[in-house]
């Protein structure tokens, strides 16, 4: 749980940081940062619009974007679609809700 909150405030403030610069991305940089404060995962896309100015960051610069993504993983959803699996014995019709 610490690494999650360490992680969480770290993102925040850069979030902070990047809405006091006055992007063009301000709806974005909110939307995220609300997610943050309210305990939920980003999605994929939205952490891969930000992750462009986390790696000009001191402590990110040497890295990567897959290490970058990695290291906040904690606060992604990774799959947010979710798979119906049928069994293929199941038959493809409406006779269990005529029983």
């Amino acid at each position: 749980m610490y690494v999650y909150q360490n992680k969480k405030q770290q993102l925040l403030h850069y979030i902070h940081l990047y809405l006091s610069k006055n992007l063009r991305m301000n709806y974005v940089l909110v939307g995220i940062k609300n997610k943050l404060y309210s305990d939920e995962l980003l999605s994929k896309q939205q952490f891969q619009s930000i992750i462009k100015f986390l790696e000009r960051e001191p402590i990110f610069r040497n890295w990567n974007r897959k290490r970058i993504f990695t290291y906040f993983k904690p606060l992604i959803e990774i799959n947010n679609n979710t798979i119906t699996i049928r069994r293929q014995y199941e038959p493809n019709d409406l006779t269990p809700f005529f029983s």
